[in-house]
């Protein structure tokens, strides 16, 4: 019962528990209700919503068509937090589907973003994304020059969340991979054993954990 749910997150509720079929239904019908009443807040979460549902559920078009629309929204209601989640889900949408061009483009447009509002947690974590796609696009030491100092940056936080310590371990595995590349044996075991560390003891970084071991074996 959608009454039962508070701040109407059944769509999430839905989600988390794994009915994906349903909660797009409830994404649906929030954007409807949602431009009935001319919210665009709740516009754009809807359209934030129905891209991550759709992400989940293996269809990489629609999310990026709902991301884009979250987007369009969030610049005419200025909304600056949702519109750097949308344009990282459009980096991560486009670098699943090999699109490495657009990939960058919209990782660069939320670096931007957060440069603006001074915001460099999410600045440097965004960097490592634009580091990891510069090396799948064959630019090494283009990916070395954004991952080598954004990883020191959240390194050198005194608090990390798990959104940081998952950013700083897949950037070590990246640096990891290009130095084993290079064949820079010392340096690359430094960075996955590193990783390794983090993988193995912070829940949130676990599921990069058997990435880091393939890349050591």
């Amino acid at each position: 019962d959608r009454q039962q749910v508070k701040n109407n997150d059944l769509g999430m509720a839905l989600m988390m528990r794994g009915d994906n079929d349903r909660a797009l239904e409830v994404f649906a019908e929030d954007l409807q209700h949602a431009k009935a009443i001319g919210d665009d807040l709740l516009v754009a979460r809807a359209h934030y919503n129905l891209a991550q549902g759709h992400m989940r559920g293996g269809k990489l078009e629609a999310g990026i068509a709902e991301y884009l629309a979250c987007v369009d929204v969030c610049k005419d209601a200025k909304n600056t937090e949702l519109m750097l989640r949308a344009y990282n889900g459009l980096g991560n949408a486009c670098q699943t589907k090999n699109d490495l061009e657009n990939s960058l483009k919209y990782y660069e447009r939320g670096a931007a973003l957060y440069e603006r509002v001074g915001d460099l947690r999410g600045g440097n974590a965004i960097s490592i994304n634009i580091g990891i796609v510069l090396n799948l696009s064959g630019k090494a030491d283009e990916a070395l020059a954004k991952l080598v100092p954004s990883v020191e940056f959240l390194k050198n936080l005194s608090f990390k969340s798990s959104s940081d310590l998952f950013a700083i371990a897949r950037g070590l595995l990246e640096l990891g991979s290009i130095k084993r590349c290079r064949t820079d044996f010392e340096d690359a075991a430094r960075y996955l054993n590193e990783a390794l560390g983090i993988t193995s003891s912070e829940a949130g970084a676990k599921p990069l954990r058997f990435w880091v071991l393939s890349e050591m074996a």
